[in-house]
């Protein structure tokens, strides 16, 4: 993955990065900076942004799946994905840190975590009011 470190959200995907996450779906997503196929595809665009690990210490351990996992909440709390799919995102999230190398306290802890707290960040957002002015 290549990415840049910037304000506010922290990071931003340099070069488009491709997730096989083994999700299945109705039919395509194409938003601006991400997209995902029927197949489970996931593509982080140039351009997405992301904040990393939340409260949590951000290294070559957890890039990859914290862009991923926040990309897959970003499309449940747009009400693009059921959010049911917070627990698979969750899980493949801890999956991929392990098949990094990460620590078995470390994944235990982010685990219980997100175990506890994920159901806070994967509500459908409240549709907002549009302005208008001439």
């Amino acid at each position: 993955m290549r990415y840049q470190k910037i304000p506010r959200l922290n990071y931003r995907i340099y070069k488009d990065e491709v997730i096989h996450t083994g999700i299945t779906i109705a039919e395509d997503i194409n938003l601006k900076f991400l997209s995902m196929t029927t197949f489970g595809v996931l593509t982080l665009k140039e351009g997405y942004a992301w904040n990393g690990v939340t409260g949590g210490i951000d290294d070559k351990t957890n890039m990859v799946p914290s862009a991923e996992h926040d990309a897959l909440f970003q499309l449940i709390s747009l009400g693009l994905l059921p959010a049911a799919l917070r627990h698979v995102a969750n899980d493949r999230y801890i999956n991929n840190c392990k098949k990094r190398k990460m620590g078995g306290f470390r994944r235990w802890t982010h685990k219980s975590i997100l175990d506890k707290l994920s159901h806070l960040f994967c509500k459908p957002e409240k549709p907002r009011r549009i302005y208008e002015v001439f």
